[in-house]
């Protein structure tokens, strides 16, 4: 998590958006390749092995937030006891999940973004007109393309960098910047003085 990472993230960011902000149509032709015209949609809708995998994909993500907040659940119910993964872990892996996919995806970009996804597009059987990237002004109302995991290759590949963005700044201030770095035993402390008390 240095700036090593930082600057291969930015560096990936600039070529994607420089080469699909170029060449928009790059996105309709990758798209293309899972697109089944006979069926009228993209293959992986029809597939079972894809839907189970996407369906793991969501189950994952609880696994993930499973460790921290138990060690939350526990350290409230037993103040006293030492939580059972380090306290900038817990708050790193839930922050994390919170701000990535939760606010930063969700609430600002897929509902304030209004590119379509690739299956609502004219090109591909849909009415909603097709923007490149940079477009905000397209005609999805809400739960849009801009920055969702389906389909359209730049934004997948965007997806990844946000999200690594937010990890390389929360990681940043728990763990690397004077200014802001705590430690394990502050976050210790911190719950329990907010969990419940307890003799």
């Amino acid at each position: 998590m240095n700036r090593t990472g930082l600057v291969i993230a930015l560096a990936v960011a600039a070529a994607v958006g420089l080469i699909f902000g170029i060449r928009p149509d790059l996105d309709l032709k990758l798209a293309a390749l899972f697109f089944d015209p006979e069926r009228g949609g993209f293959w992986r809708a029809y597939d079972p092995i894809y839907l189970r995998a996407r369906d793991a994909a969501v189950w994952l993500t609880t696994l993930v937030a499973m460790p921290p907040v138990v060690a939350l659940v526990v350290k409230f119910v037993r103040p006293r006891r030492p939580l059972l993964i380090p306290g900038r872990a817990v708050v790193l892996m839930l922050v994390t999940l919170a701000l990535a996919p939760g606010v930063v995806a969700n609430l600002v970009l897929k509902e304030h973004w209004g590119r379509p996804r690739p299956i609502d597009v004219a090109e591909f059987g849909g009415d909603e007109h097709f923007r490149p990237w940079w477009d905000p002004r397209g005609d999805c109302p809400k739960n849009c393309s801009f920055i969702a995991g389906e389909h359209h290759v730049a934004e997948e590949m965007r997806a990844g960098v946000f999200s690594f963005l937010v990890v390389w700044i929360v990681h940043g201030w728990l763990y690397r910047w004077p200014r802001t770095r705590i430690s394990d035993e502050a976050v210790e402390r911190a719950l329990e003085r907010i969990g419940p008390r307890r003799a």
